[in-house]
């Protein structure tokens, strides 16, 4: 039982970081697209 808080820390931990790498990831990409069309414009 000791260890519940502790797991669920770092498996909540482990969900954000993953939802951040793919918001970020979305993001760049989305990013690169508007720069690129920025460019050819």
């Amino acid at each position: 039982m000791a260890d519940s808080p502790r797991l669920r820390r770092c498996h909540r931990s482990r969900i954000v970081k993953i939802e951040f790498e793919r918001r970020r990831r979305l993001h760049s990409r989305a990013a690169r697209r508007a720069r690129y069309g920025e460019i050819q414009v």
